[in-house]
């Protein structure tokens, strides 16, 4: 009987940790995600000179704002704004709406949360690298 008791004590205690660990990587995801993020690298075609300003910033509302700098030369630079609504799904996986569009993509924290990849579940080959501001 003291067996029995004390096994279930382990698989209650075993199965309390194992909650606290996936609502924490819940919390880790969605907190991390948060703030400002500049474009650091893209796999594999690399970025162009002006991209290196494109900025995207994460809200605690759900909004984002997206700010994609583009053209060949730094003196003379175009910026594209998008704002949107993210969501997190699951694990890696958030929901970015925009302009009546979906895209579902995979962000992948490192570096203590100070960097994240992102690539399309469209388009998993094109990897982008951003750096926390």
């Amino acid at each position: 009987m003291k067996k029995l008791i004390y096994c279930l004590v382990v698989l209650i205690a075993l199965g309390g940790c194992s909650n606290d660990d996936d609502n924490n990587s819940v919390i880790m995801a969605q907190e991390a995600i948060l703030g400002k993020w500049s474009l650091l690298s893209r796999e594999p075609d690399g970025i162009e000179a002006c991209e290196f300003a494109t900025k995207v910033t994460f809200f605690e509302n759900n909004q984002y704002d997206y700010y994609f700098s583009y053209g060949d030369d730094f003196s003379d630079c175009e910026v594209f704004e998008i704002n949107g609504v993210w969501e997190y799904i699951d694990q890696n996986e958030f929901k970015l709406n925009f302009n009546d569009q979906t895209r579902e993509v995979v962000i992948e924290f490192y570096d203590d949360y100070k960097r994240f990849k992102l690539y399309s579940l469209d388009d998993p080959d094109t990897i982008e690298v951003y750096v926390k501001v």
